[in-house]
């Protein structure tokens, strides 16, 4: 989860609860709610006042129904005044009856990866904006009848269809003791989202994660399974999962002979510290998101699916980096953040969420501007606050330093008479760096600005400290003077001639800027600011300096600025016109994307997880996966539901290999390699739709 974390690796997306007796197929027995139909749609209007408790909302009856369930249930939801569509993504469609749970798996699938390719807004807003497609089984029009006060809506939690992320991740297998009741097993596992193998390959042993057995199993040797990861559970266990939609301690499921003792230490010790509480997790990274999700899964708390979250919601918890208008959405008890949610399972308990500063959510998704280029370092902090408050201190936008010298501008002190003679407070004294309390660092944050030290002074040779703090207070709080600091810090890296990179290198050294060149590691490249280059041209260079939205300049920019022996504005040199090269590159593209990150303060490529499955092509796929993470993207080796968008040879169809297949099945975009390339050559933005494959 986060370098402050010990033990909370496992992840879930979904907690949510309801009863359905497991049967041998992946697809439910329609004829099941047969029975109720008819006593349902009379008994409940003895009055001979019909409840319109459907109106407003729109049902898709999926294909999987019989037809003469299908017209039992067409007669209900027009009587109660609900409509029906033939089309099943029309957009007023708001509920899909179903009794396939394949069908129901890949939905879900599908509106997470829309959730991530749009960014973490459509999460919680998008459902306000308009309801999301609920899939449930035929229970919920027939018990929604029965009660006819209410209207239905809100009531799906019970009825969806399966709850896929219970087990996300996780493959079972069974031993042969429990070999009768397999397609029990196999049903239970894939309704909740996991995968199951029927039979036990010892070359693939370390793939597994359960392995499901009888509950007076005292034989089966847990070493056998050449991983000390694996748990050996008996059934009761799975059926509890089952019963309660949720991932249930295994604690007292184990079975066995020669248990593992590492399950019986850390991994149970938060068990059940989050019973009886819900949450949602927004704005956090996909895959950091997946974790924190199944940890409060794991201790007992109640992940709220995106699918399930209406304006009537009562959430206990929402879980967020920073602020975020939720409001009218949902009803939350409590805002706080990952950080809280680490140390109640590090502490086993519940903890106040304004216990600390790092549970109050942050102000803003950038930082705050009078912090940048300012180095603070602490002392008198040990181990977990210690990490909390160089977390804090990064999100301000300052640079945390674990040693100090001359260069910092702040010491944040702990508590002084503890620190009095540590290194760092006398380096402070002599020379004359302020030392703060850490409040100074919590209520700058709760501003969101850098707010006056004076206050949060402590200890040390009083005038030599002021003094340095009103010339480093007045640096920082300029912004224009912030800029004309940083431009004596930039970072260039050259694609020219190569007759001409030795003058030019010496014309930035002399000025005071920094050359990286192309031996150097991939970090000194994250650095650059500046690309000094002869013509407009595709290369990775240029790709990754536009995705990254920095100064594309022509080589005059370095001559005038040697003429005034000081860099010059920027603008005027910047690579930016209306004309086109001979390959069809529009020269504008260096300002767009500059301009497109200033603006958002992202890249192109941001909330963007990409997944390569490119045979033959001649671009280096390193080269577009630098390109992508230079634009704020994320690149993927393993497809999963966390993917956005496929990268696929240039021709490829879905049924081409498994791969392929599962890309469609979740219904995840497949573009050719152009599409990526495109977003650095067209004058127009790309449009996904037109580069689709499938």
């Amino acid at each position: 989860m986060s370098k402050r974390t010990s033990n909370t690796t496992l992840k879930s997306d979904s907690n949510a609860r309801g009863k359905t007796t497991p049967t041998s197929s992946s697809s439910l027995n329609a004829s099941q709610f047969s029975s109720s139909a008819t006593s349902s749609s009379s008994s409940n209007n003895s009055s001979g006042v019909i409840s319109l408790n459907f109106k407003s909302l729109c049902f898709y009856l999926s294909p999987s129904i019989p037809e003469t369930e299908r017209e039992k249930l067409r007669k209900i939801i027009k009587t109660r005044g609900g409509s029906l569509s033939l089309e099943e993504n029309a957009d007023e469609v708001t509920h899909i009856i179903s009794v396939d749970m394949e069908f129901a798996k890949d939905e879900y699938l599908k509106f997470l990866n829309y959730s991530q390719l749009h960014g973490e807004k459509s999460l919680v807003e998008h459902q306000a904006e308009k309801p999301d497609r609920f899939i449930v089984s035929p229970q919920f029009i027939y018990n929604s009848v029965n009660n006819s006060e209410n209207n239905g809506y809100g009531m799906e939690e019970k009825y969806l269809l399966c709850y896929p992320f219970v087990f996300c991740d996780f493959v079972f297998t069974c031993t042969n003791k429990v070999a009768t009741l397999m397609p029990s097993i196999a049903f239970m596992v894939e309704y909740l989202g996991g995968k199951f193998m029927p039979q036990f390959d010892k070359e693939f042993s370390r793939t597994y994660t359960h392995i499901i057995s009888s509950q007076d199993d005292t034989e089966t040797e847990w070493a056998r399974y050449e991983n000390s990861n694996i748990l050996l559970l008996s059934i009761a266990w799975l059926k509890e999962c089952f019963t309660k939609r949720a991932y249930i301690d295994e604690k007292n499921y184990l079975v066995g002979k020669y248990l593992p003792t590492y399950s019986l230490q850390s991994n149970f010790k938060s068990k059940n510290v989050f019973s009886n509480h819900s949450f949602i997790v927004i704005n956090y990274p996909p895959t950091f998101i997946s974790s924190l999700q199944r940890a409060i899964c794991i201790a007992g708390g109640r992940v709220i699916h995106n699918k399930a979250v209406h304006e009537n919601s009562k959430v206990d918890y929402l879980i967020t980096r920073y602020a975020y208008p939720y409001e009218g959405s949902f009803m939350v008890q409590h805002v706080t953040t990952a950080q809280w949610v680490d140390d109640c399972l590090r502490e086993n308990k519940i903890i106040d969420t304004n216990a600390k500063a790092i549970y109050t959510p942050l102000k803003s998704n950038t930082p705050i501007p009078e912090f940048e280029g300012i180095k603070i370092t602490v002392t008198g902090f040990k181990d977990i606050e210690r990490n909390d408050m160089a977390y804090l201190i990064k999100q301000t936008g300052a640079l945390y330093t674990g040693d100090m010298s001359k260069d910092n501008h702040y010491l944040i002190v702990n508590s002084f008479s503890n620190t009095e003679n540590s290194k760092k407070v006398k380096k402070a004294n002599e020379w004359g760096i302020p030392m703060l309390k850490k409040e100074f660092i919590f209520d700058s944050i709760a501003e969101w600005r850098l707010i006056d030290i004076e206050p949060y002074l402590i200890g040390g040779d009083s005038k030599k400290r002021k003094h340095n703090n009103h010339m480093v207070h007045n640096q920082s709080i300029s912004s224009e003077e912030m800029r004309k600091k940083k431009k004596h810090s930039k970072v260039f890296q050259l694609s020219i001639p190569t007759i001409q990179e030795n003058r030019c290198e010496e014309i930035i050294r002399q000025l005071g800027g920094t050359v990286v060149n192309d031996e150097q590691d991939e970090a000194c490249h994250g650095s650059v600011t500046h690309l000094i280059t002869s013509e407009i041209k595709r290369t990775h260079k240029f790709m990754r300096a536009c995705a990254k939205g920095g100064w594309i300049l022509e080589p005059s920019y370095l001559d005038r600025s040697l003429e005034t022996n000081n860099f010059v504005d920027e603008e005027e040199y910047e690579w930016n016109s209306n004309e086109f090269t001979s390959k069809g590159m529009w020269h504008g593209i260096p300002r767009k994307w500059r301009l497109y990150r200033e603006k958002n303060k992202h890249g192109p490529f941001h909330c963007w997880v990409v997944y390569f499955n490119v045979t033959s092509s001649n671009s280096p796929l390193n080269i577009l996966s630098d390109t992508i993470k230079a634009g704020d993207g994320t690149v993927v080796t393993t497809l999963n539901s966390n993917v956005t968008l496929a990268v696929v040879n240039d021709n490829a169809k879905a049924g081409d290999s498994d791969i392929t297949k599962k890309i469609k099945r979740l219904e995840i975009p497949a573009v050719p390699i152009s599409f990526i390339l495109d977003y650095f050559k067209e004058k127009e933005t790309p449009s996904l739709e037109q580069y689709r494959l499938f």
